[in-house]
């Protein structure tokens, strides 16, 4: 049976990498049952943000904990190691530079399509370069982050193959992943602060496809494209080209 073990400070984990969202799920759904609110909607979400909190903990602990111990049989859940592409337009150049700073940190590798400043852009010209890279398989994975999220989630959705996703919740991200083989997450940087836009991130990246039930409908999509004869090479994200 395996026990509860203690991380010596000498770990080296970074107090502020902890998520507070599970808590703070958890903390409000307890509010909510107790002003006599049964919303099953609150306890799914306090369900998700309490998962995701414990997936990104356990990614951080275990190897400072089974260090030494060669013979694991079960892996480790934590960030996918992948090249994640981000974009932004100008409303959400300083949480697209934020979050480039906690991947980093996270030893993740991280390719910025800009914007490269504050100053106005068209959030479309970010999306579909990027959701084109992503369609021909030159990235893995994509963030996209503008005022709401809606406008690049719709734009990048345009190109054949993308599936972009909408996030401001742990449960949303997870899903999005899991449900719906979501290859871009888009966030509001006016909807969402950004310690919990990093747990978003987070929790979508720790996350992957389960297939099941899923793929059939997943499968849908892409067939639908297909039919329309459209393919990522059909999709130029340059206008003038067209």
């Amino acid at each position: 049976m395996r026990t509860a073990a203690s991380v010596p400070r000498s770990a080296g984990i970074d107090p502020a990498a902890i998520p507070t969202s599970g808590i703070d799920g958890v903390t409000d759904a307890m509010l909510a049952v107790k002003a006599g609110e049964h919303n099953i909607s609150i306890l799914q979400d306090a369900k998700a943000q309490a998962e995701g909190a414990l997936d990104i903990v356990q990614g951080l602990i275990l190897p400072s904990v089974e260090a030494g111990t060669p013979n694991r049989t079960e892996p480790t859940r934590q960030m996918t190691k992948t090249r994640v592409a981000i974009g932004s337009d100008e409303a959400g150049f300083d949480l697209k530079e934020a979050l480039k700073t906690h991947l980093t940190a996270a030893e993740v590798e991280v390719l910025d399509y800009g914007c490269d400043s504050p100053d106005p852009v068209d959030y479309p010209d970010i999306a579909l370069e990027l959701a084109h890279d992503i369609a021909a398989h030159k990235m893995e994975r994509g963030i996209l982050i503008c005022g709401t999220g809606i406008g690049m989630a719709i734009t990048a959705n345009k190109v054949p193959g993308v599936r972009a996703a909408q996030a401001h919740d742990a449960y949303s991200a997870q899903r999005a992943r899991k449900s719906n083989d979501a290859q871009i997450v888009t966030l509001g940087a006016r909807v969402i602060a950004p310690e919990l836009a990093k747990t978003i991130v987070d929790t979508w990246l720790a996350s992957e496809f389960e297939g099941g039930n899923s793929t059939r409908k997943v499968d849908k999509i892409v067939a639908f494209d297909a039919q329309r004869g459209r393919t990522a090479d059909d999709t130029d994200p340059d206008p003038e080209t067209r």
